[in-house]
């Protein structure tokens, strides 16, 4: 029993070297695809709705619902169907709008100024660009 000193010494030198080269390999395993999430004011998102499931694969995403206010870099208020919500950023994901064109012009006004009944010009943001579908693509060529 008198050699147990040393002998422990280099097994728990080992135990510590190896530990710390798991947990490097864990984090750079782990930030692989691992990204921060951000949301601004006014951004569109989907909630995930909790259920009697545990996979957020099967979970539902209720939505969209609009960012109303940042608490914090990973809390957010959001107004969804008139009801205001306080959520951590790990229950949000950005909600995309599809679009099938997207006219911009200087001047929004003279563009969308044509109001024949046959199109349905949606104002995307302050610098005068237009959501528009297929079916008014479609009524303008014919």
């Amino acid at each position: 029993m008198r050699f147990a000193g040393p002998t422990r010494n280099c097994k728990n030198i080992y135990a510590q070297e190896h530990t710390a080269h798991a947990k490097q390999r864990y984090v750079h395993r782990y930030n692989l695809r691992a990204r921060e999430k951000h949301f601004e004011l006014g951004d569109h998102v989907l909630l995930l709705s909790p259920d009697k499931t545990s996979s957020r694969t099967f979970s539902r995403w209720r939505g969209p619902a609009r960012v109303v206010e940042v608490r914090s870099p990973h809390s957010y208020v959001i107004e969804l169907d008139g009801a205001q919500h306080h959520v951590h950023a790990n229950q949000l994901k950005r909600f995309l709008v599809a679009s099938d064109a997207v006219i911009c012009c200087p001047d929004f006004e003279s563009c969308a100024g044509q109001d024949d009944g046959k199109t349905n010009y949606e104002v995307h943001n302050s610098r005068g660009c237009a959501v528009v579908s297929d079916r008014d693509i479609d009524l303008e060529m014919s």
